[in-house]
């Protein structure tokens, strides 16, 4: 039988079920309330931590030289990159799911005592030191959020389910603008506000839905097989 060049032999026995086109999948992705709370806590949260280097650099701008603004800038990306490096694995090995919702809430009091640490940090120190908090937030969503997108996606559609954690680029660059816009008209505390509501909107359905599948997984795991 002759082979047609750059073309793959076709493999026999393969259910006609898991082959999925495009309208197919988005169909079952839609129907899944799970991916949809899924992707809305990610974007609400990507919103607070997906681009903190940007919001950062302009609330600086408006309350600092721009001299000061350049040395504050620099310590907070140097912070966020070693605070990453340092703990990424010391943290991430320690998140399970018997323990989900204490994670959540672990990430949402480093998120928040971070951003009011940003709002309120007067010295390069605090500035230091309010970031190095804020990574630690960061440092526990990326295992808490693989957990659950793997937890719900059947397996044959996991690479769609994954995809769908593109969305939360709309939560991250939606913040500078938002941003931008407080700060033009109004008191940068309204800015903490906006973040603040987000994380406290993002966290709940993680921590509630979150918590929810890893009791699921847990009873059957220790259920009789």
């Amino acid at each position: 039988m002759a082979l047609t060049p750059f073309t793959l032999p076709r493999v026999n026995g393969q259910p006609e079920d898991q082959d999925h086109g495009l309208w197919a999948t988005l169909v079952v992705m839609t129907k899944d309330r799970n991916l949809l709370k899924f992707t809305l806590a990610s974007v609400l949260l990507a919103g607070v931590f997906g681009q903190f280097h940007m919001y950062v650099g302009q609330y600086l701008i408006t309350h600092y030289s721009a001299a000061q603004m350049y040395e504050i800038i620099n310590a907070v990306f140097v912070t966020n990159a070693l605070t990453s490096i340092l703990l990424q694995y010391l943290i991430g090995r320690r998140v399970t799911a018997e323990r989900f919702r204490f994670w959540v809430s672990a990430c949402i009091i480093s998120f928040m005592m971070g951003l009011a640490g940003f709002a309120f940090s007067t010295s390069l120190i605090t500035w230091i030191l309010f970031t190095a908090i804020f990574t630690v937030g960061e440092i526990i969503i990326q295992p808490l959020e693989f957990f659950y997108i793997t937890r719900i996606a059947p397996p044959h559609m996991a690479g769609a389910y994954y995809s769908s954690q593109n969305l939360t680029y709309l939560g991250a660059a939606s913040t500078p603008v938002v941003c931008g816009f407080i700060l033009a008209g109004f008191n940068a505390l309204y800015f903490l506000l906006y973040l603040l509501g987000l994380l406290l909107v993002g966290g709940t359905i993680l921590y509630v839905e979150g918590g929810r599948l890893a009791r699921e997984l847990v009873v059957k795991q220790n259920s009789p097989a």
